[in-house]
C-alpha cells in the first residue's frame, strides 16, 4: 500500500494511535509529575489527563485493513440502529395517525 494513502488512512480513520497499557501510562505520569515532556509519539488525552495515545509507527497492511473494517462495521451499526429507530417512530406515528382519524371514519 502507498505509504502516503497508508498516513491519510491513518489520520481520516484515526487508527495511528493506540491507548498506552497500564505500565507505560504509569511512566508517563511520573514523567509529567517531574515537569519532562512526553516523549516523541506520545500525547495525553485532551479530554482525560489520566489516558494517554502512542504513535504507531508503522502499521502492517494487514492490520490496517482490519482496523479499517472494525470503523466500517461501527459505521454500518450507527446506521442499522438509526434504521431501527426511525421505523418504530414511524410505526408509533401511523398508529397514532389511524386512532386520531378512526372517529371521523365511522361518523358516517
Amino acid at each position: 500500500m502507498n505509504p502516503s494513502y497508508q498516513n491519510d488512512l491513518k489520520q481520516f480513520l484515526n487508527i495511528g494511535e493506540e491507548l498506552c497499557n497500564g505500565e507505560e501510562t504509569a511512566k508517563l505520569k511520573k514523567l509529567l509529575a517531574q515537569d519532562k515532556p512526553l516523549p516523541p509519539g506520545y500525547r495525553q488525552s485532551p479530554s482525560d489527563p489520566e489516558l494517554f495515545y502512542k504513535s504507531i509507527s508503522d502499521l502492517s497492511e494487514e492490520i490496517l485493513e482490519k482496523r479499517m473494517l472494525l470503523e466500517q462495521a461501527k459505521h454500518i451499526k450507527t446506521i442499522k440502529n438509526c434504521v431501527v429507530a426511525l421505523t418504530v417512530l414511524s410505526g408509533i406515528f401511523l398508529l397514532v395517525f389511524l386512532y386520531c382519524m378512526l372517529p371521523y371514519v365511522f361518523t358516517n
